[in-house]
């Protein structure tokens, strides 16, 4: 029982939080009393401290005081309590009865199972887009690989962007229900993504290359191969993250979202040899 417990516990350990932007206090137009309704005054505090718990200016683990939080946004309690249930709701924060709620921990369960739900949901979404681009999908995706390709090493936040333009960009045509899910799990993933490009000196450049295979399968037509490079770029993120922070676990869930997503068997001896051409890098 004690073995279980500790392998449990070992499972569960958190990660370290990539270097964090400041908190953002909302617009001013928007603080001016009259000038917006309730519900636009809870957004904007919502979508204020979801974009700092995603850049990590609120750690994993950190307490939420509804009286720094408003000072330090200029808002009544009212809107920020309703903002943090709206987080709570999506599972960025943490509550208990009577207790201050916190932003919820880093943790190799969660990150497997945010990524295994990205590979089966986005691979899908390809397939679905490949037979539906245009000429204009196809323009605009190639013209992300040059700027990703001019932004890499210089401006990572830029990147950024331009990598989630790509992503979005590939999968456009997938359906709007589908999308608003796909769209919450790559949020959700950026803490975990910066933990990756921070971690492995490499990153932007095995990025790049895997952007390349998405894009001249896509562009090709070859919907089932789109689905595979696709599968196995989001895979690699989540297997080296694990490979580094908990080398212990077996990521069964990964395995499993990657042959659904690709109709191949991914033995574990391939799962973490996928891992570990990424994981060389560091050295």
């Amino acid at each position: 029982m004690t073995e279980t417990r500790h392998g449990a516990d070992k499972r569960r350990r958190q990660l370290l939080p990539p270097k964090a932007q400041p908190l953002t206090p909302a617009p001013a137009a928007v603080l001016r009393t009259g000038t917006r309704k309730s519900r636009d005054m809870t957004w904007t505090v919502y979508s204020s401290l979801r974009e700092s718990i995603l850049n990590g200016a609120l750690p994993p683990g950190e307490s939420l005081s509804q009286v720094q939080l408003a000072s330090q946004l200029g808002v009544s309690r009212g809107p920020l309590r309703e903002a943090v249930r709206m987080l709570q709701r999506e599972g960025l924060v943490e509550a208990e009865v009577n207790r201050r709620g916190r932003v919820s921990s880093f943790s190799i369960d969660d990150l497997e199972q945010l990524y295994a739900m990205r590979i089966v949901h986005e691979s899908l979404a390809i397939r679905i887009n490949v037979p539906r681009f245009t000429k204009r999908d196809i323009d605009a995706l190639r013209g992300c690989l040059r700027r990703m390709e001019a932004l890499a090493g210089h401006d990572l936040r830029q990147w950024q962007g331009v990598d989630r333009e790509f992503h979005f960009t590939l999968l456009a045509h997938a359906g709007d229900r589908l999308m608003r899910t796909i769209r919450e799990l790559y949020d959700h993933a950026d803490r975990y993504r910066w933990l990756y490009i921070k971690g492995v000196p490499r990153a932007l450049s095995i990025a790049a290359d895997e952007h390349k295979a998405i894009f001249e399968a896509s562009a090709s037509g070859d919907a089932a191969l789109a689905a595979t490079h696709l599968a196995r770029h989001l895979a690699r993120t989540a297997l080296t993250v694990m490979t580094h922070h908990a080398p212990e676990h077996d990521p069964t869930t990964v395995r499993a979202a990657i042959r659904l997503a690709t109709g191949a068997e991914t033995p574990a001896s391939g799962a973490a040899a996928l891992a570990a051409r990424a994981s060389r890098s560091v050295r």
